[in-house]
């Protein structure tokens, strides 16, 4: 980004590009680098937007409160940010159970100097499998996670859009330590990066369980039962406190009695005047329930039969609740009972797709697949999905999506192996198949897109 004297500069041959026929253009740089006024051909004075001694004072430091030369980014962001993360493991186990056993947390800052931006987790995980027979599998797994995520009140776009406005010819913090003028609209970055606008804190609790046992079916070799279920469940409370900030002004031109310090004056610049409390409260309970009969098995050596049938049922049940209040008592009183209630405000946000919204959301699909193979030379298979929507009226809630495809290896045949010999694999393969896609919310509640395809592969290795 420019400095103060790049900036000067740039500011005056803007108004010479602007104001001056491009042939004068050479005399008018040299007039206002001397006398900081040109005069052109046809009569018109133009004058410098910063004289030859304000860019030499900009250069040199010398009156730094009314030539500033501000780093806007500098003065904002740090050159780098701390990470930790620290995690403890512990596995291990017999010919018949294994374990996993871990404990974790994670810290890390933002590039924000006098930062009120940061975000923290605790993490927990155990993992367990278990060969209970010769026919029965189990696994298990438990997550338990807790985020903190906490911001200033403005989000990281006006922050940067006011870093790139900001000027170096303006001051952005007074010698003393005082935030010095909005940019526009109250935002300065030197306060807004911070929590002296309040602060949005947000905490989201995570218990995350997946299981599955797997039954091998005595009696009938390749034929196999798996069941699988996963619970999560989230809590979440996230509150936005929203304070007055004040910059300030040297408006008088004046010292204090030490003749030094600028005599500033203070104006409340944020949007509003007295503080506002809004707060959330949402809690997440999402269950899939899997079933899979899975059957692969070789005939003579030479057929291959694989077969697959599966449901699966998915539900989503996401509540959500908010509050806001304004007029409250003192700026250190971020709490709901010392506001008031005039404009006070309650109720639930909509499907919004994160944590914080009320919805429901419920699926259920049937689904299958059947393949033949002879000798990795002749392949063919069938598959198909059934899908069930909450979002469609039940006369018209499931879609049937089938495929199938086509393969022939023609580089297993003798004349292929006799004749061309040099390609090793070679391989033609064609499948069709009908696919749908449903809105994640009922706005509308269609199929988006009901499509068949067409799809022809050549395979080729030398």
């Amino acid at each position: 980004m420019s400095d103060a004297v790049e900036y000067a500069k740039i500011r005056n041959e803007l108004k010479i590009y602007d104001n001056v026929p491009t042939a004068e253009w050479d005399a008018a740089t040299q007039a206002f680098a001397t006398d900081g006024v040109y005069s052109t051909k046809a009569g018109t004075t133009v004058g410098a937007d910063f004289s030859a001694d304000d860019i030499k004072k900009y250069a040199d430091g010398s009156d730094p409160l009314h030539y500033p030369n501000t780093d806007w980014f500098g003065t904002t962001l740090k050159n780098w940010s701390p990470q930790q993360r620290h995690n403890v493991q512990l596995s291990g186990g017999t010919d018949k159970i294994h374990f996993l056993a871990s404990l974790g947390y994670l810290d890390q800052d933002a590039y924000y100097k006098n930062s009120a931006t940061g975000y923290q987790q605790y993490d927990m995980r155990i993992n367990l499998e278990a060969n209970i027979n010769k026919y029965v599998k189990a696994t298990l797994g438990v997550t338990a996670r807790e985020e903190y995520r906490h911001f200033p009140t403005l989000g990281a776009g006006d922050i940067f859009r006011m870093l790139m406005r900001g000027k170096p010819t303006e001051i952005e913090v007074w010698p003393n330590g005082q935030p010095g003028p909005d940019i526009e609209y109250g935002q300065n970055p030197y306060v807004i990066t911070t929590n002296l606008t309040g602060y949005d804190r947000d905490k989201r609790d995570y218990f995350q369980t997946n299981g599955k046992i797997e039954i091998k079916i005595p009696g009938v070799e390749g034929l196999k039962l798996s069941g699988i279920a996963s619970i999560d469940k989230m809590s979440g409370r996230r509150k936005l406190w929203q304070i007055p900030w004040t910059l300030y002004f040297w408006e008088s031109g004046e010292y204090l009695e030490d003749g030094v310090t600028p005599d500033l004056t203070g104006h409340v610049r944020s949007p509003y005047t007295d503080p506002r409390l809004k707060q959330w409260a949402a809690s997440q309970l999402a269950v899939n329930l899997t079933g899979l009969l899975d059957y692969q098995h070789t005939f003579g050596g030479a057929h291959e039969v694989t077969f697959l049938a599966g449901v699966s049922r998915e539900k989503v049940d996401n509540d959500d609740f908010y509050a806001y209040r304004r007029y409250f008592i003192s700026s250190y009183l971020d709490q709901f009972n010392a506001g008031g209630t005039q404009e006070e405000d309650l109720g639930n946000d909509g499907p919004t797709g994160n944590p914080y919204g009320l919805y429901q959301r419920a699926r259920l699909s049937y689904f299958g697949r059947v393949g033949y193979n002879y000798k990795e030379r002749y392949m063919a298979e069938f598959l198909w999905r059934s899908d069930g929507s909450y979002i469609f009226p039940p006369n018209k809630r499931f879609g049937f999506f089938p495929g199938v495809s086509l393969a022939w290896r023609i580089s297993e045949e003798n004349f292929w192996k006799n004749n061309l010999s040099f390609i090793n694999d070679f391989k033609i393969r064609g499948s069709w198949g009908k696919w749908g896609l449903r809105p994640m919310y009922p706005e509308p509640a269609i199929w988006l897109n009901t499509s068949t395809w067409p799809i022809w592969d050549l395979e080729v290795i030398s």
